[in-house]
């Protein structure tokens, strides 16, 4: 199994039913990884630092135990231009600016509605989520 691998099992493992994983990321950071983990609240209220300590608190032995690499474990919230990686966000930011990838270039626009395939975007029309990379929020001024 890949870390990658290893990593998001641990982190759905331990965090799926307490929280929205936003992302898992792994990023080389000299002679370690830094394994970043973005997290939400499920009712989308304001996620706060004692939200991350218990997430960290949750996986970090487990993590510990199975990942050999030297790591530097990083739990936060999404943040303002926060990314879109499943149905479930396009769905929650209908009306909110977003910027993605679509066929090799970059895009941003107004989420018109959403379901389970994909969105429509205001000047766009409907887009599958397949199709696409790197969606997030945008220059939404705060707005959650």
């Amino acid at each position: 199994m890949s870390l990658q691998e290893i990593v998001t099992q641990i982190v759905e493992k331990n965090l799926s039913g307490l929280y929205d994983i936003v992302s898992i990321k792994q990023l080389k950071m000299g002679d370690k990884i830094r394994l970043q983990i973005m997290i939400d609240k499920l009712d989308h209220s304001v996620i706060e630092h004692k939200d991350c300590s218990r997430a960290t608190r949750l996986i970090r032995d487990e993590l510990h135990d199975s990942v050999s690499e030297d790591y530097l474990l990083e739990v936060s919230s999404p943040g303002l231009n926060r990314p879109l990686n499943k149905p479930m966000h396009f769905q929650k930011y209908i009306g909110y600016n977003i910027r993605f990838k679509w066929n090799g270039t970059k895009h941003e626009g107004v989420i018109k509605s959403a379901d389970n395939e994909g969105f429509e975007l205001e000047s766009l029309g409907n887009i599958s989520y397949q199709d696409i990379k790197d969606a997030k929020l945008y220059n939404n001024k705060g707005s959650n």
